[in-house]
Order: C-alpha cells, then sequence, then structure tokens
C-alpha cells in the first residue's frame, strides 16, 4: 500500500483518518494518453493543487513521462473552488495526491514510491487476465 509523507503534516494518525474520510471533487485539467488493456488502466492520479503552487507543478514534471507513455491520468483538483469540501482538510497541505480515491502522498511526491505502487497495479491487473 503506498502511503508517503502523509506524517510529515503534522496531524499524525488522526490527520491521515480525515484524509480518508473525505470524497473527490471537481477537477479543472485532465492529461492522458489512453493505455487500451484494462478499464482500470491507467491510474487515475487525482492532485489536489492550487494556482501557484511550485510543489505542485514541480509533481507534474515529475510525472509527465508517466503520462506520456499512458500508465496515469493526471487529474487536477483545484482546492480553493467555493464548492471544494476539502478545503478545510487539506488547504496547507497541498500538493495531497490520490490514486483511486485514497490518499496516497501529500505536500511532495515520492516518484519511486508512485512508480511501484503502479507497477503492483498493473501486475494485479494482467492476473485479472490471465
Amino acid at each position: 500500500r503506498l502511503i508517503s509523507s502523509v506524517s510529515s503534516g503534522g496531524g499524525g494518525a488522526a490527520r491521515f483518518a480525515q484524509l480518508l474520510s473525505v470524497s473527490s471533487s471537481r477537477s479543472f485539467a485532465t492529461s492522458s494518453k489512453p493505455n487500451q488493456s484494462s478499464p482500470e488502466l491507467p491510474a487515475v492520479l487525482t492532485m489536489y493543487t492550487r494556482p501557484g503552487c511550485t510543489l505542485c507543478e514541480d509533481a507534474v514534471e515529475e510525472v509527465q513521462h508517466l503520462i506520456d507513455a499512458g500508465r496515469i491520468v493526471l487529474r487536477r483538483v483545484d482546492i480553493d473552488l467555493p464548492e471544494n469540501e476539502r478545503y478545510q482538510v487539506w488547504r496547507y497541505d497541498i500538493p495531497v495526491f490520490k490514486i483511486r480515491g485514497l490518499p496516497t502522498m501529500m505536500h511532495q511526491l515520492d516518484l519511486d514510491a508512485l512508480t511501484r505502487h503502479l507497477n503492483q497495479l498493473e501486475l494485479a491487473e494482467r492476473s485479472k487476465t490471465d
């Protein structure tokens, strides 16, 4: 299970439990190269962000090769939108990343952990079709 950088936010287990209790929201950008092998792939990486977030833009640059290869679809969600119910939870923690609806990382991207997680997802999908 991929969980990285969550404990660095200062809230410990209670903070992570709060992260897990929220649902998804409206996005403002999507980027992908479709992967025809499975309806579960490519994995959707949701990134909660805001305009001017340099950590967020750095993360996008880090995952661009995964987007170009069709391994992920990047969905950006503006944390500052008035209708975004996660504003109170994550406003100080961006970027926050989710895969398949579950929070996986916050504050910074761990590319090695993300790649390992994607490898596990792809292996699980291949084993379903075998």
